[in-house]
Parts: structure tokens; sequence; C-alpha cells
């Protein structure tokens, strides 16, 4: 039952992503990267070959290399997509089409597309194309988010847009629309797990790593340290919260000291008890 769910989750994802595509970009003549933007730009060229059957040609070989690198399940995933996002595409004329100025157009369909390709990829799949070869990416630099390798590797296809449509403006908006879409994608897949890790320096740290264990229920780690001035040996007190908690924790620290010295990160992703845990069908 749980399978059957994911399924209809990726089928939901590939409807976002197409809806994106078709009712705010293609309109515009905007080219958003990757596979679906280079089958647009050849449309473009040769109106007789259809966006939805060029996108599924050219992520054969994709399916292949993912197949090899990454392991049947993902691949698997992914081709199911890359079938329903074809015949997405080439539904096009049963598609609503909003007549909105290409700035608008950029932006909102950048955003929707990003939520699709986010949710497929939280279902365990992607939507085909230069997704596969991110994820084969991730495998070997997982420092980098998918955002920031999707627009890297869109780049070409930004380029080419200007040239094939002889406006520099449709390269503009596509970059807009890459932006748009790789901060939407990482906003599904990492936004709901932002949180602040906060560095603690107390003379009471005794104190207020008690009451964060207790009152706040975080977990913290004490790390053994000497202060540059007065070389009294004390304790920095690590701990990762969400951000809903940030004001909590601030009236807990001073209630104990108020001559505390704190540290606030922004922890865009946070494992562990708690928070989430790693899963290695997602990213």
């Amino acid at each position: 039952m749980k399978s059957v769910f994911k399924h209809f989750y990726l089928l939901f994802a590939t409807l976002i992503f197409s809806f994106g595509f078709n009712v705010f970009l293609r309109p515009a003549g905007i080219a958003p990267g990757g596979i679906s933007g280079i089958s647009l730009l050849i449309n473009y060229l040769f109106p007789a070959l259809p966006v939805g059957i060029l996108t599924l040609i050219f992520n054969l070989p994709l399916f292949f290399l993912g197949f090899k690198k990454i392991g049947k399940e993902f691949v698997l995933k992914s081709a199911i997509a890359s079938v329903f996002i074809a015949i997405f595409l080439d539904l096009y004329p049963f598609f609503p089409v909003i007549d909105a100025e290409p700035l608008v157009a950029a932006i909102f369909g950048g955003v929707i597309m990003g939520a699709g390709m986010g949710l497929a990829f939280l279902s365990g799949g992607s939507t085909g194309g230069v997704d596969i070869l991110i994820r084969v990416l991730r495998n070997y630099h997982p420092q980098l988010s998918i955002g920031q390798l999707l627009l890297f590797l869109d780049a070409i296809v930004v380029i080419a847009s200007g040239i094939v449509y002889k406006n520099i403006n449709n390269s503009l908006y596509a970059m807009v629309t890459m932006y748009a879409a790789s901060v939407s994608l990482d906003g599904i897949l990492y936004g709901l797990n932002f949180a602040k890790c906060a560095l603690i320096i107390t003379n009471n740290w005794d104190v207020v790593n008690e009451k964060l264990l207790t009152t706040l229920e975080r977990g913290t780690t004490l790390i053994p340290c000497i202060g540059g001035y007065g070389k009294k040996e004390r304790r920095i007190i690590l701990c990762a919260i969400r951000k809903s908690q940030l004001i909590t924790l601030k009236e807990l620290v001073y209630s104990a000291d108020k001559e505390a010295f704190v540290i606030m990160c922004d922890a865009n992703e946070v494992l562990g008890l708690g928070f989430n845990y790693h899963n290695k069908n997602t990213f």
C-alpha cells in the first residue's frame, strides 16, 4: 500500500512539473534548462517533433547511466515519471494558458517546476533528465546542493535559448526560471528542516545546559574550552534547535546568565533525534 501511495505521489509530481512548463514557460518561449528545455528549443526549430517524445528519447541514455551508477529502484521511478511527463507535455493543448508577463511567467513557472522536481525526489525518484545526472554527481560531491548543481548543468541551455529565439531576453528570463526552480527545489527538499545552531558561552554552563535539556527538550554537546582573556576553564554548549524555539532558548540562557555570549548560525539541514533521519533514497 505504501509503495502504491508513493507512485501516486510521483505521478502528482510529474503533473505539477508539466503544469509549470505548459502553462507558464512554453507560451512565453522560456526554455527552463535540462532535457525539457532542450526539447522545447528543438520543437521551436522543428515543430513536427513533439516536446514530450523528445524528452523521452533524450532520457534513455541517462537511464542507462543511472542504472549503472545509482540502482534500479531510483531509475525505475524516474523512468515512470519521465513517461508521464512526456504524455503531459504533449497534452499541451488541453492545459490552460495564462497570458502573463514574461518575468511573471519565468518566476511562477520556475517555482512550480521546482516544486514538482522536489516532490519527485522526495518520492524516491526524479523527473528524469539532468536530475539523474545530478544524483550521480551527488555521489561524488555530496557537499553541493541539488539546486546548485541544477544551475550549473542548465547554463548551456540558457545560452542556447537566446541563440535559438534570437533574443537575449529569452536567456535572461530562463536564468530567472532556473534560479526560481532551484530555490523552490531546495525549499521542498531542505526547507522543512531549516534550523538554528546555537553556541553558548557562559560561566553558568551547568545551569543553562540543564534548562535546555529539561525545558527546551533539546540535546546538547559540551565542548571543553579556556577563555582567551580570563584563562578560565568552562564549557561551550552546542545545541541544534528549530527556528520556532529561538526566542525560548534566548530567554532560558539569559535568565541564567545575563552576560552569556551566544552565537546563532543557520543550519540548512539537521539529521538525528528530534529532527529528520538520513534516507539514502532521497537527498
